[in-house]
């Protein structure tokens, strides 16, 4: 999927509203794996982001992804940085509960998420 649009910051905050532009894509490899993807950019900003996620069956789900952010701060030089994210996700309608449990890894200080930049 594609899409385009301006950025609506908070109203209590000083950021930018820049254009941007995303695109995503997921790919189901087989009833167990699915990998996916996605690009966006603005002016000041680029991030690609891949990864892999899967089933484990009744234990839950288990996702694993990478992005790169490249950042420009108002003429200041560049910032670039990766992010490695996993989760496990686990659903038990019966209680209708959702587990969702997130571990992040930056590479230095030079990420930066698109509201952050």
């Amino acid at each position: 999927s594609a899409t385009a649009g301006r950025y609506r910051a908070d109203a209590n905050s000083d950021s930018k509203e820049p254009e941007f532009a995303e695109a995503t894509a997921i790919y189901g490899l087989n009833n167990t794996f699915t990998l996916y993807g996605g690009l966006l950019g603005s002016e000041d900003y680029y991030a690609l982001g891949i990864g892999i996620g899967g089933t484990l069956g009744a234990l839950g789900a288990l996702s694993m992804d990478i992005n790169r952010a490249d950042t420009q701060f108002d003429n200041q030089h560049s910032f670039h940085g990766y992010q490695w994210r996993t989760q496990y996700i686990k659903d038990i309608p019966e209680t209708n509960t959702n587990i969702a449990v997130s571990y992040y890894r930056y590479t230095n200080d030079g990420y930066f998420s698109f509201n952050e930049a």
